[in-house]
């Protein structure tokens, strides 16, 4: 069983109304960086999307740095943002020490199975896959509507 098919799923935490943001955070970033904006219908175009985010999360979870916001701190009217050092979601949680020592040694194997290029390189390949069949889906309906005109 893979290691994100045993993550429950949650938007957010119970009692926290206000989590969704933190949970959704990276949706500019990620989702809408390369899925856009467009309309997706049909299990083709769910597939395609769906290839998408398989072959991108690897390359967020080992490759892509984030800073973390540590503390925010109010000087009259000013807000002073205090960001701790930019590092990826598995140096953080390598570096936690909240993981056992045979899933810390199963991450560490995955990532040295990896190739940053090879990954970003599958991403584009899988996003040009999407990117012509919208281009395709918006011909087709282009295509009907002048016909009704």
């Amino acid at each position: 069983m893979d290691v994100y098919e045993r993550l429950p799923f949650t938007r957010s935490r119970d009692q926290k109304k206000n989590d969704n943001c933190f949970v959704e955070q990276k949706n500019g970033a990620a989702v809408r960086e390369y899925a856009g904006y467009d309309r997706l219908e049909g299990f083709a175009e769910q597939a395609l999307l769906s290839d998408v985010h398989t072959s991108l999360i690897p390359p967020l979870n080992f490759f892509m740095p984030t800073q973390k916001l540590k503390s925010k701190i109010r000087a009259v009217s000013k807000e002073i943002k205090i960001y701790d050092e930019a590092r990826s979601p598995f140096q953080r949680l390598a570096g936690s020490g909240k993981l056992s020592k045979e899933r810390a040694d199963s991450l560490k194997a995955r990532y040295a199975l990896y190739n940053p290029v090879q990954l970003q390189q599958n991403v584009n390949k899988a996003d040009l896959r999407l990117r012509q069949r919208l281009a395709q889906a918006n011909r087709k309906l282009s295509q009907k509507q002048d016909g009704f005109r």
